[in-house]
C-alpha cells in the first residue's frame, strides 16, 4: 500500500473514533476521564505508525505528519460539536501529548535520522 494511502486510512479511523458519539451520563466523572484518558493513546499509536510509515522521506515527511496529526486534533475537537459529544481543551492536550509521545517513542526506535543506527540518545531528539 503507498504511503499516502496508508496515511489516509489510519486518518480516517482516527478521526472515525474521535467522532463515534458515545452516551456518558453526566455525573459519571469517571466513564468520562477514562474515555478522555483514550485520547492520548490514540493519537500516540496512530503518530508512531505514521512516522515509522512515512518518516523514511526525511524531517518534511516527519514534520508533514506531526502538523497533519494536530490539525486532525484540532478539526476532531470542533466537529465533535456536532456528532453530540463535547469539545474540550483538556481533550485537545491530550491529543497534542499523544502526538509527542508517538514522536519521541519513534526518534528513540530509529534515532536521528530515521535509521536504527542511533537509536537512543535523549539529548539529541529534542535538539
Amino acid at each position: 500500500m503507498h504511503d499516502w494511502r496508508f496515511a489516509a486510512a489510519l486518518l480516517g479511523a482516527v478521526a472515525l473514533v474521535l467522532l463515534i458519539p458515545v452516551p456518558v451520563p453526566d455525573d459519571s466523572w469517571i466513564a468520562s476521564a477514562v474515555w478522555n484518558a483514550l485520547h492520548a493513546p490514540l493519537f500516540a499509536g496512530a503518530g508512531f505508525a505514521l512516522l515509522r510509515r512515512c518518516g523514511r522521506g526525511g524531517r518534511r515527511a516527519a514534520v508533514g505528519v506531526v502538523v497533519g496529526l494536530g490539525c486532525l486534533a484540532i478539526a476532531s475537537e470542533i466537529a465533535q460539536y456536532f456528532t453530540g459529544r463535547s469539545a474540550s481543551g483538556a481533550d485537545l492536550t491530550a491529543n497534542g501529548f499523544g502526538i509527542a509521545i508517538g514522536f519521541s517513542v519513534w526518534r528513540l526506535v530509529h534515532g536521528r535520522r530515521g535509521t536504527r543506527s542511533g537509536a537512543v540518545r535523549p539529548a539529541v531528539w529534542l535538539a
